[in-house]
């Protein structure tokens, strides 16, 4: 949850590609997905953002209106509906 809340609040990402963080961020429109256990390449692309005013902005600005899209209050009601209709069909 914790990259879905930075995206929220309109910052870039730098995390892994693994798990479903891919299904989340976007590889270099939001931020950036490097290979596991690759901490130099991790760092590069933490100091590019650090260099790049433009860019944080930027990708920060499409996280948030990435999140604002995804996560509505309509789809998320929805969804945690059919969660529950789910759970309460299997028991």
């Amino acid at each position: 949850m914790a990259v879905a809340e930075a995206m929220a609040c309109g910052l870039p990402v730098v995390t892994t590609n693994c798990s479903s963080l891919p299904e989340l961020v976007d590889d270099d429109k939001g931020g950036f997905l490097c290979p596991l256990g690759d901490v130099q390449i991790f760092a590069d692309k933490i100091n590019q953002l650090a260099d790049d005013a433009r860019l944080r902005r930027e990708m920060g600005e499409y996280n948030r209106a990435r999140i604002e899209k995804a996560f509505t209050m309509d789809r998320m009601v929805k969804e945690y509906q059919c969660l529950f209709d789910e759970v309460l069909d299997t028991r």
